[in-house]
């Protein structure tokens, strides 16, 4: 079995769905977790500790590597002064893209106070909450310098993270965000909502920096932060274990004492 966020997020609130995903882990022989924190859940909601194990997710380090920061920007007409952030998601409550856009707001008024030019947003992604967000841009006076960019290739999203100086996620919830494995993997530093696994990651300011969900004074002061700072995650703070070969040998390695001449059980009964 696989917990990805949700279903341990969400579904084991509900009394019915938590027999039962505490059943379907009894008859299993193993859970793999995306990471810590939803282990952590499952082990609080009763499930035997022996049998979580924590995988996180793999990137494919040929697309989302680091690159130069100025061919990146000069290929997508981003001023080598510009200060970037981004977003890479969809765009759903869980995600809490509004936070994004009312911080927006504050950080450049700071900024004009200091005599800065505004700050941009990039959004990669689309959703429901689009047309909201748009509005929501608008009223604010920043419909100028937020850009709502879609959907993106990887190896788009790759140059964006190249070319963008902080990653922001203002997620109420995650499971463990790929993207935040993928901005690693670029170099470039992450503020987010310390929810779910991503502490396991962020775990140091060369890294990124954590505020709590919803509080956007602080989220401010962590984007100013990291702006001032100017500076790349250093080489020798990137994970080694970031690529899919690395998640494929921690499967193995949870796999292995399953293999042969064990008889494979439906945990549906």
């Amino acid at each position: 079995m696989i917990t990805q966020g949700t279903d341990t997020h969400q579904y084991l609130n509900s009394p019915l769905r938590r027999g039962k995903i505490l059943k379907a882990i009894s008859r299993s022989a193993a859970v793999i977790c995306r990471s810590g924190d939803l282990g952590r859940r499952l082990r609080e909601a009763g499930a035997p500790p022996e049998k979580l194990r924590t995988v996180y997710n793999g990137v494919d380090l040929d697309i989302f590597q680091r690159r130069d920061r100025s061919a990146a920007r000069a290929a997508l007409g981003i001023a080598p002064d510009d200060a970037v952030l981004l977003f890479v998601g969809n765009l759903l409550p869980v995600k809490n893209p509004g936070m994004l856009v009312a911080a927006l707001h504050q950080l450049n008024q700071a900024r004009a106070i200091r005599g800065l030019r505004g700050a941009i947003l990039n959004i990669i992604g689309t959703g429901p909450m689009e047309r909201q967000l748009r509005h929501q841009a608008e009223t604010l006076g920043l419909d100028g310098s937020i850009h709502f960019l879609g959907r993106q290739a990887p190896a788009d999203v790759s140059q964006h993270m190249n070319a963008a100086d902080v990653l922001c996620l203002a997620s109420w919830n995650e499971g463990f965000p790929n993207v935040v494995l993928e901005a690693m993997a670029c170099g470039l530093p992450v503020v987010s909502t310390d929810v779910g696994g991503i502490r396991e990651r962020i775990d140091r300011p060369t890294r990124g920096l954590l505020v709590p969900a919803g509080e956007v004074p602080d989220f401010v002061a962590a984007l100013n932060a990291t702006l001032e700072r100017g500076e790349r995650v250093p080489q020798t703070e990137i994970p080694g274990d970031l690529s899919w070969a690395a998640a494929a040998s921690a499967y193995a390695d949870v796999l292995s004492p399953f293999g042969e001449g064990r008889k494979c059980h439906d945990p549906r009964g």
